[in-house]
């Protein structure tokens, strides 16, 4: 639908003036200036001409039917003018006008009866409150600079006319490149979603733009999200996004700008990581891993070689991919040598390989063709400035040679933008990114290698049986109360087959004494009843022999809203914690992390969307930063991860299957080695 907008033959500008102070103005004065190859119209009954363009004095006018509309009259004509567009036979219109709802609530419902017109009449309509659409057939935008328009760079959409325009202001000093710009305002009728739509659905591998950049300030169809933006990735594009409004106050705030609501934080990163696009934070974060994604190779591993004529410089850089999880091997001894036979006196060629301020263009030369062929290094980053000496331009005409053919990604960092600009304009006349600070790159090459892959593995289950856990929801859904009580609880996990400890529920000294024995002491007991046991000291660890065993049961009864003492077998190992919260809008999110009572406390956990692939359930648990922990350290033991992953993606299929499950909480998951077990379990349904 969206290709009248993208591709229009002819432009109707309503509105359109001769003061390019202003929005009607501007936008004839870009579009006439940037090389538009269709017919511009302009509707403007109190001037004859507009910038040297005939004028008409109404809509109905126009020569012929129209292909792109864009209105910028006053909100109260707005109505009008779509409606007499659609009468013309428009067939995609652009609101650049405002005072709707990011003004009021009236407002609000009168773009939604302009949103309902375009829908009768089966038309796009982008807007009201944006600052319009730039591609390479156009530049129908009425504020910020234009950047560089060509095909297959970066297409860029922003839901903040202002925010996209600072954008591309930081975009085009560092020589990055795009296909299109789409500002959609209020998002009465397109929103984000909707563009990624068009995007998934047009995408063509010889002519269509591979990086996709988006400034989202609200999300409202995350499923559809999700599809398009993971059928993107399998078509081989990368996206890069900010969304903004996540926080309760930055909700607020994109709520006052935009008229709409945004989601928690937590639902987001979990969406973002689900979609498979990387969520960053900034502007300068968002140009940098877009422009890089566009002008240069990703890593196709994790092992670097820096290549530097500034120490400082080559070792911020060494500590940043090291934090990131890169290695930087020794360069071999055959090269090693080889490289400081033929450097100048003072060269260091281990890894970085540093060839001094005084470093040619020859040097540079020489240690890329000696590093060409070497198997163990995956990039090189190359880091050089301006000492003030020499042009530098021969030295970046060497990288610019080699990028199209050389075997490995190529990265440049040039730090001295004033002293060095003009070999920098001609390095980004090759059409390449500028990348002038070393940490920044360090740290988008992080993000950028973390991307899961696009190979996504869905798990079968054959022994899981959901005709009882069925059953079970079913009578419990007659129950006032919707915590399912413990005996419930260890029913559906048995179904699941996810082990639990060897249990049983006791009332009475007599019925405790026969259950304890036949576990064997030390025993744990827990208050069957409150849901928070911890909370109200309804958790005894490590009973020891029967005196205490009476001692605790008697306690435990006397809690408030106690129905009986469960009894466990004593579990040992490390700790996890594995839960369930159904988001509204969002689904099922799935927690995995470090258990017990440090949950809360050091909150190292991850949310994933359900449903889990076998790849996103074994990422989960590779993400949080006990890891280590989980692979066993000092002699103690770790735990089995693939037991682990089963057992998320286990959980997976249960929310899954039975959506009522509104929360649910293994904590902790407990034990070591092959031996894991389900040792308190908490589950609401709704």
């Amino acid at each position: 639908m969206l290709k009248s907008i993208m591709e229009p033959s002819s432009i109707a500008i309503i509105g359109g003036s001769s003061e390019i102070q202003k929005p009607g103005g501007k936008l004839v004065y870009n579009i006439k200036n940037h090389d538009f190859k269709g017919d511009i119209w302009i509707v403007n009954p109190k001037s004859p001409s507009v910038q040297d363009l005939p004028t008409f004095k109404s809509i109905k006018d126009l020569p012929s039917e129209v292909d792109l509309g864009m209105i910028t009259v006053a909100a109260p004509f707005v109505k009008q003018s779509l409606l007499e567009l659609i009468e013309k036979g428009v067939k995609g219109v652009i609101i650049i006008s405002c005072g709707f709802g990011e003004i009021d609530e009236k407002g609000k419902k009168e773009e939604q009866e302009l949103a309902e017109i375009a829908a009768r009449a089966n038309i796009p309509m982008i807007g009201p409150n944006c600052m319009g659409v730039a591609t390479f057939k156009y530049a129908g935008v009425f504020a910020g600079p234009i950047p560089n328009l060509k095909p297959k760079t970066i297409d860029f959409v922003s839901g903040s006319g202002a925010t996209a325009a600072f954008i591309l202001e930081l975009a085009i000093t560092l020589g990055v490149s795009f296909s299109s710009e789409i500002t959609i305002g209020n998002s009465a009728m397109i929103g984000i979603e909707e563009v990624l739509e068009y995007w998934d659905e047009t995408f063509s591998p010889d002519t269509s733009s591979r990086v996709k950049m988006l400034y989202m300030e609200t999300l409202t169809k995350p499923q559809k999200f999700i599809k398009h933006s993971r059928s993107l990735r399998e078509k081989g594009c990368h996206l890069v996004a900010i969304k903004a409004g996540a926080t309760e106050a930055g909700t607020r705030a994109a709520s006052s700008h935009t008229g709409a609501m945004a989601s928690s934080d937590t639902s987001i990163d979990a969406l973002l990581r689900k979609a498979q696009v990387i969520r960053v934070q900034s502007k300068q974060e968002l140009v940098y891993t877009a422009g890089i994604l566009e002008s240069y190779k990703p890593p196709s591993g994790k092992r670097a070689c820096i290549v530097t004529h500034a120490g400082g410089p080559g070792v911020m850089l060494t500590d940043e991919l090291s934090r990131q999880g890169f290695e930087l091997p020794k360069i071999a001894q055959e090269t090693h040598d080889k490289l400081l036979a033929n450097l100048l006196p003072g060269s260091a060629a281990g890894n970085p390989v540093d060839f001094l301020a005084a470093g040619t263009a020859e040097n540079l030369d020489f240690i890329l063709e000696s590093l060409r062929n070497e198997d163990y290094i995956d990039f090189i980053p190359v880091i050089f400035g301006s000492p003030g000496l020499f042009d530098v331009w021969p030295v970046y005409k060497v990288i610019a040679d080699k990028l199209p053919d050389y075997p490995k990604p190529i990265y440049p960092v040039f730090p001295s933008t004033v002293t060095a600009k003009d070999a920098i304009d001609k390095f980004l006349a090759r059409g390449y990114m500028c990348i002038p600070e070393e940490v920044n790159l360090g740290k988008t090459l992080g993000r950028i290698a973390a991307v899961p892959s696009t190979r996504q593995t869905e798990r079968k289950f054959s022994d899981i049986d959901e005709n009882a856990i069925s059953s079970i929801l079913k009578e419990a859904e007659g129950e006032s109360i919707k915590q399912l009580k413990a005996e419930k609880i260890s029913s559906i996990l048995k179904a699941l087959k996810i082990p639990i400890p060897f249990e049983a529920i006791a009332k009475s000294r007599s019925e405790g004494q026969e259950i304890a024995e036949k576990i064997g002491y030390p025993v744990v007991m827990k208050v069957v009843g409150p849901v928070h046991k911890s909370d109200v000291g309804g958790v005894y660890i490590g009973i020891k022999n029967t005196q205490e065993m009476e001692s605790a049961l008697d306690k435990l009864m006397q809690i408030k809203d106690a129905e009986g003492v469960l009894f466990q077998e004593m579990a040992k190992g490390t700790e996890v914690i594995i839960g369930v919260s159904r988001e509204e809008g969002f689904g099922h999110l799935i927690m995995f992390g470090l258990g017990g009572i440090y949950t809360e406390i050091l909150k190292d956990v991850i949310f994933t969307l359900a449903p889990l692939s076998c790849e996103e359930a074994a990422s989960m648990i590779k993400s949080i930063k006990a890891y280590k922990l989980l692979e066993g350290v000092r002699g103690k033991k770790g735990m089995n991860t693939e037991m682990l992953a089963d057992i998320l993606l286990r959980i997976s299929f249960l929310v899954q299957k039975f959506p009522q499950i509104k929360e649910m909480d293994i904590n902790p998951l407990m034990g070591y080695e092959d031996r894991i077990l389900a040792v308190d379990t908490r589950i609401e349904i709704d």
